[in-house]
């Protein structure tokens, strides 16, 4: 079990996930908003943005002999909240839910002033914008404070008619609620079914398990509202991943797109399902389309307003994940030399690494895997330099290791094999202490460590080859050996050098 973080931690997680119009809004909004102490705040929080992990000793150091460190404890926590207040402010209407919240704020505020005229009217505005946004207990929350409204203005006979009125429309806000909490029941039991699949012996199994005769699935027409058709065709898309049905999970996920692509205003409020969506017509693309029709769907996903997205690095960082994915699963290499300046170039801007740090090392290994096809074979050291850097702890730690083995390939390659034994060697030890070492890792250390320095000239060499390949294909076959193939095509490789052929050629005929 994961560590609770102190608060300490904490304080420092949420600075480093702060980009750089968000820590420019809050230097703004802190001298603002604290009378006195706005220096103390400020320096606190450049300290800790300046580590790169959080050392406490450190600060006191920077601050020995002030006043407020004596008081450190409290200024952290202080400062936690500031920092949250500033975000709420710099994020205000930037979401649907965001903006109700401060049509209720306002609301209770009017309430307070006994403003109850002006009340009323912000408080039909606020009923008529949770409708439409299918915001249910808004809803109900903003109902109340009409009633009071009316109570507070003793219009006796208008109050009556409301009231017959808007008991009828909370009983359909009720029910619509009702109908979403079915479909969002079935979502939470797909989820943590789908993540113990290995109890069932087939997909189908599980999917009769999971969604069984759920009366959500008879139909869209069983939604009564937006939220829960989105709702509704997610589920259908993973009923029909669990059956092994692509091509019908691959239409309801492209229904929900145009649903939600429809409404700009419904774009606003659920682009993250929109943006999931699209990301999951990616991954059956790469399985069933073709390299063209692939590419231009992603580029499709890029025409996304900025405006409605709040992180625009997160998004950005899964296009260009999904575009080099393309290149490497169908070895593209030659057209992909534009795409992976383009992307290097982003990646130098992006200020803030920590916070997607699990999708950039996949993006690095890619880059990597792409400059090795393109021959560019320091380039490519230069992107696992970069994961071996970068990688934090257990994060993405399948990267991490299968870059190791891609270096001592690129030692090969660039004629250094000399050093070839021990780098097999430390790697080998690496991934042992990390129960990762597989079959087809271990025959290709041994062929570097034991039988590469005695192959004397070509012909031995290409012999050698052979018998590696032949060893490749036999494992190849063996389940446990399966997930190593995504991550770099040993066969080919293998066979470049048989033949005397470069690895894009031969990865490209395959393809």
């Amino acid at each position: 079990m994961a560590r609770p973080k102190k608060k300490s931690e904490e304080l420092f997680q949420l600075i480093r996930s702060l980009s750089g119009s968000e820590k420019r809004y809050f230097m703004l909004f802190s001298q603002r908003h604290v009378i006195g102490e706005e220096n103390n705040y400020i320096r606190l929080f450049k300290a800790m943005e300046q580590q790169k992990e959080y050392d406490e000793a450190a600060i006191i150091r920077a601050f020995q002999g002030e006043t407020f460190v004596k008081q450190l404890h409290r200024h952290k926590n202080y400062l936690f909240e500031l920092i949250l207040r500033s975000l709420a402010v710099f994020h205000s209407k930037r979401t649907v839910e965001s903006e109700m919240r401060e049509m209720i704020t306002h609301a209770e505020l009017l309430v307070q002033k006994k403003q109850w005229n002006s009340c009323l009217k912000l408080t039909r505005k606020a009923l008529a914008f949770a409708w439409k946004r299918d915001l249910f207990t808004a809803y109900l929350d903003v109902s109340v404070i009409e009633h009071r409204c009316l109570q507070e203005l003793r219009q006796l006979d208008r109050f009556k008619e409301y009231i017959s009125k808007a008991a009828l429309k909370e009983k359909k806000v009720l029910e619509k609620y009702n109908n979403f909490q079915e479909y969002r029941q079935l979502a939470y039991n797909s989820y943590i079914l789908t993540s113990i699949t290995a109890q069932f012996k087939s997909k189908k199994g599980l999917s009769a398990k999971v969604f069984g005769n759920s009366p959500v699935m008879k139909g869209d027409g069983y939604a009564l509202s937006d939220k829960a058709l989105v709702f509704h065709y997610h589920q259908k898309d993973i009923y029909h991943s669990t059956r092994e049905e692509a091509k019908q999970g691959i239409e309801c996920l492209q229904k929900l797109c145009a649903f939600i692509r429809r409404d700009p205003e419904r774009l606003r409020q659920y682009i993250r399902p929109y943006l999931f969506a699209q990301g999951n017509i990616v991954l059956h693309f790469f399985k069933t389309a073709s390299f063209k029709r692939t590419l231009s769907h992603i580029k499709g996903i890029r025409s996304i307003p900025p405006s409605l997205l709040l992180d625009n690095d997160d998004v950005m960082l899964t296009y260009y994940n999904n575009l080099v994915y393309l290149f490497m699963v169908h070895a593209r290499f030659e057209e992909s030399k534009e795409w992976i300046a383009e992307v290097g170039d982003w990646i130098g801007s992006l200020k803030n690494k920590t916070n997607h740090i699990y999708n950039l090392l996949s993006v690095y290994y890619i880059l990597a895997y792409l400059e090795f096809g393109n021959s560019e074979f320091r380039k490519a050291l230069k992107w696992l330099n970069l994961i071996e850097e970068e990688h934090q702890g257990n994060v993405r730690e399948d990267i991490y290791c299968y870059s190791r083995v891609l270096a001592v390939l690129i030692q090969y390659e660039l004629g250094r094999d000399e050093v070839l034994p021990y780098q097999s060697r430390s790697v080998a030890r690496l991934l042992r202490s990390r129960d990762k070492m597989q079959g087809i890792e271990l025959a290709l250390f041994r062929f570097f460590e034991k039988k590469l320095p005695k192959l004397n000239n070509r012909k031995e060499r290409i012999e050698g080859f052979k018998d590696l390949q032949a060893k490749f294909i036999e494992l190849r076959a063996q389940k446990k050996e399966q997930d190593i193939w995504e991550y770099f095509d040993y066969n080919s490789w293998c066979e470049s050098k048989i033949n005397g052929r470069s690895f894009a050629e031969v990865t490209r005929e395959k393809n």
